[in-house]
């Protein structure tokens, strides 16, 4: 999975934000290894629970998946091709905000903590399936390196 390539993805991407080819072809492969954990988290049942959430610190993984579902046959075909099924995006939805905003209001304490409990788990997960290297790059370096506002400010206009 890691060995496929799309340079129409890539291009796209470079197309819409100012990061070189070479570190968006970069992006590209933590994006295959995220969408490899979406697909792994459900095939094994002692990862079922896990909730496969986008934070801030891999916002620039988000987007180079949205680049690659613009490519509908390519990233239908990818998904097809190594996990047997479509990986779909699914955002958070408007109701689920106001959800959250509510459960914060209510009881602070208790919602961050099962936040703080959910993150663990995912995190445990990530660093048990893709290793150490994997979680310092997404949650250390890319959250230092692309946070929203330097995302934005990368944005071509």
């Amino acid at each position: 999975m890691l060995a496929y390539k799309n340079q129409a993805v890539i291009y796209n991407f470079t197309e819409n934000f100012d990061i070189p080819y070479k570190e968006s072809n970069a992006i590209f492969n933590e994006t295959k290894k995220w969408l490899w954990a979406c697909y792994y988290s459900k095939r094994d049942p002692k990862y079922t629970d896990i909730a496969m959430t986008i934070d801030d610190s891999i916002i620039i993984i988000d987007k180079m998946w949205h680049t690659f579902i613009l490519f509908t046959r390519a990233y239908h075909d990818f998904c097809h091709t190594y996990f047997s099924r479509f990986i779909h995006h699914t955002p958070t939805s408007y109701q689920e905000k106001q959800l959250r905003k509510t459960r914060l209001r209510t009881n602070r304490t208790e919602t961050l903590n099962k936040e703080r409990k959910e993150r663990e788990r995912l995190l445990s997960y990530l660093y048990d399936t893709l290793g150490k290297h994997t979680i310092i790059k997404w949650y250390v370096e890319y959250r230092e390196k692309y946070t929203p506002a330097i995302v934005l400010e990368k944005t071509k206009k």
